[in-house]
């Protein structure tokens, strides 16, 4: 019973709020009415979409290790031990070395790690805390796999999981390889999200691929001279901003390869009540512009992925002031009057949205959003 009074509750909520933001955007006197007025709030919520990821470093180096696992952990002593063995414990052909980042863990995660230090190919890096970018790119700079392979430490590896990823990559010399996953939750229940029936050869992969780091694994030199942009939330960007755009062959294999464990206080579920979701937006202007400064195209794919983009950061920040997300959308606007007014949506959920930007109107905008 107890289920279902909390599901009718979440729903009344959410009915709620889609009143609330509908009404504010009907009757709020002062909105935001231009780009650089927008631009004026966003910066006084620190706006920053200056960092590149845009690396000058040299990545000439000896692969020691057919894999490298790369491990952030942050205030993670009650996971993090659980993550590691389910790697140890796979029956692994392939030679391979983790790397756990400890970013300045305050509980007692470095005690937990210490029980791993006497191990020969698991590596334990000490830092102060630079976030998921910079845990991750301290492994990418310290790794020496011939592919790079990312968990976090409150998930696990499913068994067999990364001999599945790993022998369709070396049969196929396939720059990223992704498998399914399996969510897993705080009851202990799970569901399964296979990848696909069948194994999938692509060659481009955006709009295919998950966009997400995890479940997968890299070839390490599509990392050569690019790391993480560090300071953002949802760094996962990089995908479809810039490796998807290297990725010269991709395979999806049936197998579920990952656990996921559902957090309830994750980002993915929290982001809405802090002003870091406002990142959505940043990380996307700024790898744009990363995207163009590499050479790459801007194609309908593309396209197509900045509106998915625009439909994430609004859910991403709708629960945000409206001066603020009425400021979010002017800057959506901007960036596609300047990048993408000649293309045209293909799809047709999309329609009214594209039209939104076209023609600047923040009504139309919420109510596609919230009224779909």
């Amino acid at each position: 019973m107890n289920k279902y009074i909390k599901k009718t509750q979440y729903i009344v909520c959410r009915l709620v709020l889609k009143i609330k933001i509908i009404c504010q955007c009907l009757f709020k006197k002062k909105q935001v009415k231009d780009y650089t007025k927008a631009i004026e709030l966003l910066n006084s919520k620190s706006y920053d979409c200056k960092t590149s990821c845009i690396r000058n470093n040299d990545e000439s180096k000896i692969c020691n290790y057919q894999l490298s696992i790369i491990i952030p952990a942050y205030n993670c002593e009650n996971s993090v031990e659980r993550c590691i063995n389910s790697v140890l414990s796979q029956n692994l052909k392939y030679t391979y070395e983790i790397i756990v980042i400890n970013d300045g863990s305050t509980d007692n995660t470095k005690d937990v790690l210490n029980k791993f230090k006497n191990i020969d190919n698991i590596h334990i890096i000490e830092q102060k805390n630079k976030g998921y970018s910079g845990a991750r790119n301290a492994g990418i700079d310290f790794a020496t796999g011939s592919y790079l392979m990312f968990l976090d430490s409150d998930d696990e590896m499913l068994p067999n999981g990364i001999n599945a990823l790993l022998d369709r990559a070396y049969e196929y010399n396939a720059d990223i390889v992704e498998g399914g996953f399996r969510y897993i939750y705080p009851n202990g229940n799970y569901s399964d999200n296979p990848s696909s029936e069948v194994i999938k050869e692509i060659f481009f992969p955006l709009g295919i691929l998950e966009g997400y780091f995890w479940g997968k694994v890299y070839k390490r030199k599509i990392f050569n001279g690019i790391r993480l942009p560090e300071g953002y939330w949802f760094e996962d960007s990089l995908n479809a901003h810039i490796l998807f755009w290297r990725c010269k062959k991709s395979i999806i294999v049936p197998e579920l390869v990952y656990g996921y464990y559902k957090n309830e206080n994750g980002i993915t579920q929290t982001a809405q009540k802090k002003l870091k979701s406002i990142d959505s937006l940043y990380i996307t202007e700024s790898l744009l512009k990363d995207h163009l400064e590499m050479g790459f195209n801007i194609n309908q794919d593309y396209y197509e992925y900045f509106l998915r983009m625009v439909r994430l950061t609004y859910y991403r920040t709708r629960e945000m002031e409206e001066e603020v997300r009425n400021s979010i959308f002017l800057s959506q606007c901007h960036l596609y009057e300047n990048y993408f007014s000649s293309f045209s949506t293909g799809v047709i959920e999309m329609l009214k949205l594209e039209s939104s930007l076209k023609t600047q109107n923040y009504k139309t905008y919420v109510y596609c959003m919230e009224l779909k």
